[in-house]
């Protein structure tokens, strides 16, 4: 089967914005599966309380007080006033969402709720030969493209398609058509130069 996959990638890629995580668990266990349970919680106060440059760490305020709140929160202790800490504290949010970025992507989400993708490539134009073979007498351009909004843009970022851009042409291609695209790229229907935008 022909392989447009990176063409596709590539083109989400431009089309789309990354979207990251943003649950501290989710995050808290992505940094202590890199770093490790000491280096984790090090890497995160950094992140969350705004490691000051040129600083040590023991003379580092913000560090200090964010390393603080995250050992307590992972520790589940009671503050001053008998709390439990069962959140980081509103404080902390933005350096919670800062770390997940420094992760990376777990999907990709849609600018406006859609996806425009235009496919191009050359196909080998052949035709019988006095013996009846097939052979190639040049090529030809093609272009397609397709607009995806809501549910069905979310289905094509995550499963990208040729197929699914020939069955969103005004008239569809029939099944029969996109299998022949889909072959083999020696196939006669293969495209070469495959590009997605």
């Amino acid at each position: 089967m022909a392989n447009y996959s990176k063409a596709f990638e590539n083109a989400i890629i431009a089309k789309t914005d990354p979207l990251y995580m943003t649950d501290y668990q989710q995050i808290r266990d992505a940094y202590k599966e890199k770093y490790g349970e000491r280096g984790m919680i090090g890497k995160l106060a950094s992140i969350i309380g705004g490691r000051q440059e040129g600083v040590k760490a023991k003379d580092d305020k913000p560090y200090l007080a964010a390393r603080r709140t995250i050992e307590r929160y992972e520790r589940g202790l009671q503050g001053k006033g008998g709390e439990v800490h069962k959140s980081l504290g509103a404080k902390y949010l933005a350096g919670v969402k800062r770390a997940g970025e420094q992760l990376p992507p777990i999907g990709r989400q849609l600018r406006n709720n859609q996806i425009t993708v235009t496919v191009t490539g050359t196909q080998k134009v052949t035709r019988k030969n006095a013996q009846g073979k097939r052979v190639s007498v040049g090529s030809r351009e093609r272009t397609w493209t397709a607009t995806f909004h809501g549910p069905d843009a979310q289905d094509f970022i995550t499963d990208p398609s040729l197929r699914k851009i020939l069955k969103a042409q005004p008239q569809p291609y029939p099944d029969s058509v996109i299998e022949m695209f889909e072959g083999d790229e020696d196939d006669e229907y293969a495209l070469d130069g495959f590009a997605a935008a």
